[in-house]
């Protein structure tokens, strides 16, 4: 891991400046919702979808600890809404993700089998070496200065 201290701030709170951004955005995020949320009302999924102009998706297989569902990438409270499922055919009330709110209908559940404390212990351990890896590169070309002279070549 390469790390570098870039401040140290021993304050009680964040000042807003940097914060205006993030709260910003969650604010939005909200609001979209909530404007959403009055779109996706419906009797049918089929329906929902085409009043909205969007189309249906499917998906299969989804685990209480999958962060994302079929094109959905890192949602993790829509597939922890559809694992908490526990009623097949109906349509979901809206749940909002970070960048879109759905609505699913679960058509079968399967009782999946028993998480072990040194299975989850593995996957976070791969997950964690992986996240790693892809964020010391990022970090180590963010802080380096790099000039390009291939003009002065080609």
């Amino acid at each position: 891991v390469v790390a570098m201290l870039t401040g140290i701030d021993n304050s009680e709170y964040t000042p807003l400046q940097q914060v205006s951004s993030s709260i910003a955005q969650t604010l939005t995020r909200d609001k979209k919702y909530e404007v959403l949320k009055a779109k996706l009302a419906g009797s049918s999924i089929d329906q929902i979808a085409s009043s909205n102009g969007v189309e249906v998706v499917a998906f299969d297989n989804v685990k209480m600890n999958d962060y994302s569902v079929a094109s959905l990438v890192m949602e993790p409270r829509v597939a922890g809404a559809i694992a908490h499922t526990a009623q097949t055919g109906a349509v979901s009330a809206p749940v909002k993700g970070y960048s879109n709110a759905v609505v699913f209908v679960v058509d079968e559940i399967t009782k999946s089998e028993t998480q072990t404390a040194e299975a989850e212990k593995v996957r976070l351990q791969a997950s964690s070496e992986n996240v790693a890896s892809q964020m010391s590169v990022a970090a180590l070309q963010s802080i380096a200065e790099i000039e390009d002279l291939r003009g002065q070549y080609f």
